[in-house]
């Protein structure tokens, strides 16, 4: 009872509460936090609650599995009855180290900092596993402690030793002091209850430390019987203390992958695998949480705030192509932590490459290097524009803003490959290539089909040819009595020229001229290419004598339409003269029967 009363005072926390194990008493949550208590009160914390580390919602001491979030942990009380353990300075001993402080309690153990005097208080962690009365799960503990001894790996803290102490059993590992990656997170502050904001990190450490990683998953799938972490997540990643070297920790959780459990094998929320819940856990269940933990680094968006979903993923560009197939579901179509490392290095070395690559192999170090290559391999650069040019804009210059611009170049309303192509060059070089004028030459600025003897039509070839570096976009329209068909078989057409990019609809000339924007163009010749366009002129109903018609090409970008003047001449035939000359006579006969009869019926009512 003095005991008692003593922690009483000293905690702030009243006698009756302790005693009697009142939830309303603020007793429980400082019996709970403080570890050098509860040991000697093996009756009372049986009583006590339990908080879950996730949602921190309160639960009785006994209990496993969160009723608010489904987290499964070991139950602190009886954690908390694990050993008897003695005091030396008013400071825990367990086995032969000294307890500092306590680091952190999870669902899967209690981690110390402690002090090893035999080797001149050379800090070490303490990692507690309770595992109860159970035979079977000591052998287990005993046989995974043995295994994770065996790793020895530079990203991997060393196991130093294994015992037990009453029903608990410790691990002993190397310490590392430094900030853990979840330190510049927003996460939220246990203690206050608050936000504490943070940020994300660079795409570069992301990267960088994702290899790093990746490197050790490598490893331990590679052991005789392959190791599975189980608990990767930020605040399990440490940095040394000059920010040099990486550590992955907390190896308490680890397990071979034939003994894992489902209380084993359970980790963080929001970055367990899917599996894991199921106790079907293997390794590449910690590339799911390698990639869950990489997506939080470059987001700062937390995903054991919404687990198993991403929202962010397609806004990381480039490294949510290469996270996406690892935060897949079913472990089955996910890559290992061979393939899963060597995507993020291959991203990496695009990102510290800082010249582009272009299809054709060539080194391209800047922007008029970029505009010369596209215009001397136009037909190969429109591809490129559609495959990979603006990641490589954004991951080896890094100028993201350029890239977004090349992106919204190539999906214009209306546009095809060439004339994106075009847009793309006026945006990388406003002042160069944006500034040439757009040139389309015709053969002739008139066309004379002499006379038109039906049934036969005569026809004129013109023949149009961008001499320019623009890409020429047009829309011809032509007068009601011709008719035409492309052809890019001409002279002064490129070899590369292909028919599908001329959509050609023939639009009939109209007596008030449509207005320039809104103007679609049909008509697009890349820069040296030409195209003939075959004219058929033909007879109209209702015309006759000499034709004379303009045909005009609306030119995107230029002011003034290109205007080509058409001209022909119509002659009857004899069989139209005799025609003609019926019909007039039946008139005249018409006309003059009609006058006798009116002049008959007039005189025969006059008096």
């Amino acid at each position: 009872m003095a005991f008692v009363l003593f922690v009483a005072k000293k905690y702030k926390l009243c006698a009756l509460g302790v005693l009697c194990g009142s939830k309303k008493c603020p007793a429980f949550a400082s019996l709970r936090l403080c570890g050098s208590i509860r040991p000697s009160l093996n009756m009372i914390a049986s009583l006590t609650s339990t908080r879950c580390p996730v949602c921190h919602a309160l639960h009785e001491g006994d209990a496993t599995t969160c009723g608010e979030c489904g987290l499964i942990f070991a139950s602190y009380a009886a954690a908390a009855s694990a050993a008897p353990s003695t005091w030396n300075s008013n400071k825990q001993v367990i086995g032969a180290y000294t307890v500092e402080r306590t680091l952190s309690r999870s669902g899967m153990g209690t981690v110390f900092l402690a002090s090893d005097p035999q080797t001149f208080d050379r800090p070490v962690v303490l990692k507690r596993i309770a595992v109860g009365d159970d035979a079977d799960a000591l052998a287990r503990a005993s046989a995974e402690a043995q295994a994770l001894a065996q790793l020895r790996h530079p990203a991997i803290p060393q196991i130093y030793g294994f015992f037990a102490e009453g029903k608990a059993r410790y691990i002993a590992m190397e310490y590392i002091g430094g900030p853990t990656l979840e330190d510049r997170l927003s996460r939220l502050d246990p203690i206050s209850n608050q936000i504490v904001a943070g940020h994300a990190y660079s795409l570069d450490d992301v990267l960088r430390w994702g290899e790093a990683l990746g490197s050790v998953l490598i490893y331990l799938a590679a052991q005789p019987e392959p190791v599975i972490h189980h608990d990767i997540k930020p605040a399990n990643v440490v940095l040394d203390e000059r920010g040099e070297r990486l550590y992955l920790v907390d190896f308490g959780a680890a397990r071979p992958a034939r003994q894992t459990t489902r209380l084993a094998s359970y980790g963080t929320p929001g970055y367990a695998a899917p599996e894991q819940y199921r106790g079907a856990s293997e390794p590449r269940s910690d590339v799911y949480a390698l990639a869950a933990t990489l997506y939080h680094l470059a987001t700062d968006d937390d995903p054991s705030a919404h687990p198993l979903v991403f929202p962010q993923l397609t806004a990381l560009g480039a490294l949510g192509a290469v996270l996406r197939p690892a935060l897949e579901r079913d472990p089955a179509v996910r890559p290992d932590a061979a393939a899963f490392t060597a995507a993020l290095r291959g991203l990496s070395q695009h990102r510290t490459a800082r010249f582009l690559v272009a299809p054709d192999g060539s080194e391209i170090v800047d922007l008029d290097a970029l505009v010369a290559w596209c215009s001397a391999n136009w037909d190969v650069a429109t591809q490129w524009l559609k495959a990979d040019l603006p990641d490589q804009v954004t991951l080896r210059w890094g100028q993201t803003a350029l890239a977004d611009r090349l992106q919204t170049a190539r999906t214009v309303p209306f546009a095809n490959d060439d004339s994106a192509l075009d847009q793309a060059l006026c945006v990388l070089d406003p002042a160069g290539f944006g500034a040439e004028p757009v040139q389309l030459l015709a053969d002739t600025d008139c066309l004379d089909f002499g006379l038109i003897k039906p049934p036969n039509a005569p026809e004129q070839r013109l023949q149009l040819h961008n001499p320019g570096p623009r890409c020429v976009q047009a829309r011809i329209d032509l007068p009601d009595w011709l008719q035409v068909q492309v052809s890019t078989s001409g002279p002064v057409v490129r070899p590369q020229a292909r028919l599908q990019r001329l959509n050609l609809p023939v639009a009939r000339h109209r007596k008030r001229a449509r207005p320039q924007s809104s103007i679609e163009p049909v008509l697009t010749l890349p820069p040296g290419t030409g195209i003939d366009l075959y004219m058929s002129a033909f007879k109209r109903p209702g015309r006759n004598g000499n034709l004379r018609s303009p045909i005009m090409l609306y030119i995107a970008d230029v002011p003034q339409p290109l205007q080509i003047q058409a001209r022909a001449r119509y002659t009857r035939r004899w069989t139209e003269w005799i025609g003609q000359l019926i019909v007039v006579t039946f008139a005249i006969v018409f006309v003059a029967l009609i006058y006798a009869n009116v002049a008959t019926l007039y005189y025969a009512w006059q008096p």
